[in-house]
Protein backbone atom coordinates (compact mmCIF):
# COMPACT_ATOMS: atom_id res chain seq x y z
CA UNK A 1 0.00 0.00 0.00
CA UNK A 2 1.23 3.53 -0.61
CA UNK A 3 0.81 5.72 2.73
CA UNK A 4 2.88 9.15 1.28
CA UNK A 5 -0.11 11.23 1.86
CA UNK A 6 -1.17 10.76 5.39
CA UNK A 7 2.49 10.71 6.44
CA UNK A 8 3.81 12.41 9.19
CA UNK A 9 7.32 12.22 8.83
CA UNK A 10 9.11 16.15 10.58
CA UNK A 11 9.77 17.00 6.92
CA UNK A 12 7.58 19.48 4.19
CA UNK A 13 4.29 17.43 4.25
CA UNK A 14 1.70 18.15 0.94
CA UNK A 15 -1.07 20.13 1.73
CA UNK A 16 -3.45 17.13 1.69
CA UNK A 17 -1.39 15.28 4.12
CA UNK A 18 -1.31 18.24 6.85
CA UNK A 19 -5.20 18.15 6.39
CA UNK A 20 -5.58 14.68 7.08
CA UNK A 21 -3.88 15.18 10.12
CA UNK A 22 -6.74 17.26 11.83
CA UNK A 23 -7.70 15.38 14.89
CA UNK A 24 -11.05 17.48 13.95
CA UNK A 25 -11.46 15.69 10.93
CA UNK A 26 -10.43 12.16 12.50
CA UNK A 27 -13.36 12.29 14.78
CA UNK A 28 -15.92 14.06 11.93
CA UNK A 29 -15.62 11.22 9.66
CA UNK A 30 -15.46 8.02 11.98
CA UNK A 31 -16.88 9.28 15.26
CA UNK A 32 -20.12 9.93 16.75
CA UNK A 33 -19.51 12.96 18.32
CA UNK A 34 -18.94 16.81 17.01
CA UNK A 35 -15.62 17.60 18.89
CA UNK A 36 -16.17 21.53 17.32
CA UNK A 37 -19.53 21.26 18.58
CA UNK A 38 -18.62 20.06 21.55
CA UNK A 39 -15.72 22.93 22.11
CA UNK A 40 -18.16 25.34 21.03
CA UNK A 41 -21.06 24.85 24.01
CA UNK A 42 -18.58 24.33 26.43
CA UNK A 43 -17.08 28.24 25.80
CA UNK A 44 -20.59 29.29 24.97
CA UNK A 45 -19.80 31.47 22.27
CA UNK A 46 -21.76 34.10 21.04
CA UNK A 47 -21.96 36.11 17.92
CA UNK A 48 -19.64 39.06 18.23
CA UNK A 49 -17.01 37.53 20.09
CA UNK A 50 -13.36 37.11 19.84
CA UNK A 51 -12.10 33.78 20.04
CA UNK A 52 -8.27 32.11 19.97
CA UNK A 53 -7.41 28.24 18.84
CA UNK A 54 -4.27 28.03 20.82
CA UNK A 55 -2.53 24.57 18.73
CA UNK A 56 -5.41 25.28 16.23
CA UNK A 57 -2.90 22.90 13.56
CA UNK A 58 -4.49 22.69 10.52
CA UNK A 59 -7.78 25.18 11.51
CA UNK A 60 -10.74 22.44 11.46
CA UNK A 61 -11.81 23.59 14.71
CA UNK A 62 -10.88 27.26 14.19
CA UNK A 63 -13.15 27.74 11.05
CA UNK A 64 -16.71 26.44 13.43
CA UNK A 65 -15.17 28.72 15.99
CA UNK A 66 -15.46 31.15 13.50
CA UNK A 67 -18.87 30.61 12.19
CA UNK A 68 -20.35 30.53 16.17
CA UNK A 69 -18.79 34.25 16.29
CA UNK A 70 -20.05 35.22 13.38
CA UNK A 71 -20.81 37.81 11.80
CA UNK A 72 -19.08 40.57 13.56
CA UNK A 73 -16.91 38.44 16.29
CA UNK A 74 -13.61 36.96 15.07
CA UNK A 75 -11.91 33.39 15.42
CA UNK A 76 -7.56 33.76 15.44
CA UNK A 77 -6.14 30.18 15.05
CA UNK A 78 -2.49 29.97 16.39
CA UNK A 79 0.27 27.43 15.97
CA UNK A 80 4.22 26.98 15.89
CA UNK A 81 4.88 24.65 12.93
CA UNK A 82 5.30 26.37 9.42
CA UNK A 83 3.76 23.48 7.74
CA UNK A 84 0.90 24.30 8.55
CA UNK A 85 0.89 27.75 6.52
CA UNK A 86 -0.14 25.29 3.75
CA UNK A 87 -2.78 24.18 5.09
CA UNK A 88 -4.36 27.38 6.59
CA UNK A 89 -4.23 28.85 2.94
CA UNK A 90 -6.09 26.19 1.01
CA UNK A 91 -8.61 25.89 4.15
CA UNK A 92 -11.74 26.91 2.96
CA UNK A 93 -12.98 29.79 5.35
CA UNK A 94 -16.30 30.21 4.29
CA UNK A 95 -15.62 34.15 3.81
CA UNK A 96 -16.01 33.52 7.63
CA UNK A 97 -14.10 36.33 10.55
CA UNK A 98 -11.31 34.08 11.16
CA UNK A 99 -7.63 33.89 10.41
CA UNK A 100 -3.88 32.61 11.36
CA UNK A 101 -0.93 33.42 12.42
CA UNK A 102 2.57 31.18 12.72
CA UNK A 103 3.88 31.93 16.45
CA UNK A 104 6.67 30.26 18.39
CA UNK A 105 5.19 30.96 21.73
CA UNK A 106 8.10 33.14 22.81
CA UNK A 107 7.22 35.69 25.33
CA UNK A 108 5.37 38.49 25.09
CA UNK A 109 2.53 37.02 22.75
CA UNK A 110 2.19 39.69 20.39
CA UNK A 111 -2.19 40.26 21.22
CA UNK A 112 -2.80 42.88 24.00
CA UNK A 113 -4.40 42.37 27.54
CA UNK A 114 -7.87 41.51 27.36
CA UNK A 115 -8.16 41.07 23.60
CA UNK A 116 -10.07 38.02 23.59
CA UNK A 117 -13.17 36.65 24.81
CA UNK A 118 -12.42 32.82 24.83
CA UNK A 119 -9.61 30.88 24.44
CA UNK A 120 -9.40 26.61 23.57
CA UNK A 121 -6.71 24.84 23.58
CA UNK A 122 -6.61 21.19 22.23
CA UNK A 123 -3.29 18.82 22.99
CA UNK A 124 -1.28 22.11 22.95
CA UNK A 125 -0.59 22.87 26.54
CA UNK A 126 0.56 19.25 27.59
CA UNK A 127 3.63 19.92 25.20
CA UNK A 128 3.97 23.77 25.45
CA UNK A 129 7.87 24.51 26.12
CA UNK A 130 6.82 27.03 28.85
CA UNK A 131 3.65 26.09 30.54
CA UNK A 132 3.78 28.57 32.89
CA UNK A 133 4.68 31.63 30.79
CA UNK A 134 1.93 29.88 28.33
CA UNK A 135 -1.22 30.18 30.78
CA UNK A 136 0.04 33.54 32.04
CA UNK A 137 -0.15 34.59 29.14
CA UNK A 138 -3.33 33.37 28.24
CA UNK A 139 -4.66 34.64 30.95
CA UNK A 140 -3.18 38.03 30.20
CA UNK A 141 -4.95 37.98 26.64
CA UNK A 142 -8.34 37.27 28.04
CA UNK A 143 -10.89 39.88 28.92
CA UNK A 144 -12.38 39.86 32.49
CA UNK A 145 -14.72 36.73 32.72
CA UNK A 146 -12.78 35.31 29.81
CA UNK A 147 -13.31 31.65 29.17
CA UNK A 148 -10.79 29.14 28.70
CA UNK A 149 -11.45 25.47 27.71
CA UNK A 150 -8.78 22.93 27.89
CA UNK A 151 -8.07 19.67 26.64
CA UNK A 152 -5.67 16.56 26.14
CA UNK A 153 -5.54 12.31 26.39
CA UNK A 154 -7.12 10.81 29.10
CA UNK A 155 -5.38 7.97 30.52
CA UNK A 156 -6.92 5.13 28.74
CA UNK A 157 -7.64 7.34 25.57
CA UNK A 158 -7.50 5.03 22.61
CA UNK A 159 -6.49 1.92 24.71
CA UNK A 160 -7.24 -0.48 22.08
CA UNK A 161 -4.92 0.82 19.92
CA UNK A 162 -2.29 1.06 22.38
CA UNK A 163 -2.89 -2.86 22.43
CA UNK A 164 -2.76 -3.19 19.36
CA UNK A 165 0.45 -1.65 18.87
CA UNK A 166 2.32 -3.33 22.08
CA UNK A 167 0.81 -7.10 20.51
CA UNK A 168 2.28 -6.02 16.85
CA UNK A 169 5.60 -4.18 18.05
CA UNK A 170 6.65 -6.05 21.43
CA UNK A 171 6.47 -2.37 23.13
CA UNK A 172 3.60 -0.29 24.40
CA UNK A 173 4.04 3.39 23.22
CA UNK A 174 2.60 5.12 26.32
CA UNK A 175 6.17 5.81 28.03
CA UNK A 176 7.55 7.51 24.41
CA UNK A 177 4.14 9.79 24.61
CA UNK A 178 4.72 10.33 28.21
CA UNK A 179 8.37 11.52 27.67
CA UNK A 180 7.22 13.87 24.99
CA UNK A 181 4.62 15.39 26.95
CA UNK A 182 2.85 17.09 30.76
CA UNK A 183 0.66 14.97 32.57
CA UNK A 184 -3.19 16.83 32.38
CA UNK A 185 -4.45 15.70 35.26
CA UNK A 186 -0.74 16.05 37.36
CA UNK A 187 0.53 19.16 35.93
CA UNK A 188 -1.57 21.06 33.30
CA UNK A 189 -5.07 21.30 34.98
CA UNK A 190 -2.74 21.83 38.69
CA UNK A 191 -1.36 24.82 36.96
CA UNK A 192 -4.16 26.06 35.71
CA UNK A 193 -6.19 25.94 38.51
CA UNK A 194 -3.68 28.10 40.72
CA UNK A 195 -3.35 30.58 38.49
CA UNK A 196 -7.03 30.81 37.10
CA UNK A 197 -8.66 29.72 40.09
CA UNK A 198 -10.62 25.96 40.40
CA UNK A 199 -11.93 25.19 37.07
CA UNK A 200 -14.27 22.66 36.04
CA UNK A 201 -13.32 19.40 34.84
CA UNK A 202 -14.72 18.73 31.34
CA UNK A 203 -14.55 15.24 29.30
CA UNK A 204 -15.02 14.47 25.95
CA UNK A 205 -15.72 10.80 24.70
CA UNK A 206 -16.10 9.76 20.86
CA UNK A 207 -16.01 6.10 19.55
CA UNK A 208 -14.10 6.02 16.16
CA UNK A 209 -15.71 2.89 14.09
CA UNK A 210 -13.40 2.26 10.84
CA UNK A 211 -15.11 0.18 8.34
CA UNK A 212 -11.25 -0.35 6.43
CA UNK A 213 -7.82 -1.61 7.07
CA UNK A 214 -6.66 0.91 5.62
CA UNK A 215 -8.79 3.92 7.37
CA UNK A 216 -7.26 1.97 10.15
CA UNK A 217 -4.10 2.19 8.63
CA UNK A 218 -4.61 5.61 8.09
CA UNK A 219 -5.48 6.62 11.49
CA UNK A 220 -2.01 5.34 13.35
CA UNK A 221 -0.18 7.23 10.42
CA UNK A 222 -1.60 10.63 11.37
CA UNK A 223 0.76 10.89 14.07
CA UNK A 224 -1.54 9.93 17.05
CA UNK A 225 0.84 7.89 18.46
CA UNK A 226 4.08 9.79 18.70
CA UNK A 227 6.55 6.91 18.25
CA UNK A 228 5.73 6.66 14.68
CA UNK A 229 7.02 10.08 14.15
CA UNK A 230 10.22 9.38 14.95
CA UNK A 231 10.85 6.10 12.88
CA UNK A 232 12.56 6.33 9.32
CA UNK A 233 10.25 5.79 5.79
CA UNK A 234 11.48 2.46 5.46
CA UNK A 235 10.30 1.09 9.46
CA UNK A 236 7.10 3.63 9.43
CA UNK A 237 5.73 1.52 6.24
CA UNK A 238 6.48 -1.56 8.03
CA UNK A 239 4.60 -0.46 10.91
CA UNK A 240 1.80 0.55 8.64
CA UNK A 241 1.34 -2.88 6.98
CA UNK A 242 1.74 -4.82 9.83
CA UNK A 243 -1.29 -2.57 11.41
CA UNK A 244 -3.61 -2.99 7.67
CA UNK A 245 -3.14 -7.12 8.13
CA UNK A 246 -3.89 -6.49 12.06
CA UNK A 247 -6.72 -4.30 11.05
CA UNK A 248 -7.97 -6.47 8.40
CA UNK A 249 -8.09 -9.60 10.76
CA UNK A 250 -10.06 -7.59 13.17
CA UNK A 251 -12.55 -6.22 10.84
CA UNK A 252 -13.35 -9.58 8.93
CA UNK A 253 -13.78 -10.92 12.18
CA UNK A 254 -16.04 -8.45 14.19
CA UNK A 255 -17.04 -6.25 11.15
CA UNK A 256 -15.63 -2.94 11.93
CA UNK A 257 -12.74 -1.59 13.85
CA UNK A 258 -13.90 0.67 17.01
CA UNK A 259 -11.10 3.04 18.93
CA UNK A 260 -12.13 4.54 22.01
CA UNK A 261 -10.89 8.39 21.98
CA UNK A 262 -11.35 9.75 25.48
CA UNK A 263 -10.29 13.65 26.04
CA UNK A 264 -10.10 15.53 29.51
CA UNK A 265 -9.86 18.81 29.92
CA UNK A 266 -10.69 22.15 32.22
CA UNK A 267 -13.31 25.06 31.69
CA UNK A 268 -11.83 28.41 33.58
CA UNK A 269 -12.81 31.56 33.83
CA UNK A 270 -10.54 34.87 34.13
CA UNK A 271 -11.79 36.32 37.38
CA UNK A 272 -11.92 40.13 37.07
Amino acid sequence: MEYEIYDTAPETLPTEAIRMRSVASIHRRFGNADLAGWTIANLGLASGERVIDIGCGVGHITVPLARAVAPDGHAKGIDNETDYAAAWDALDREGLPVSFDLWRWEAPWPWPNGSYDAAVSNFTLTIMPDLDLAVKEIRRILHPNGRLLVTGSAPDDQAEFMQMHWELVGEHPTAEMAARGRDMTAEVLPLLDDIFGPGKRVEFANDLSFPRPQDVAEFYATGKLYGLLATDNRTRDDLLDLIFHAAEAHIAKHGTYVVKRRLLGGLYIKKP
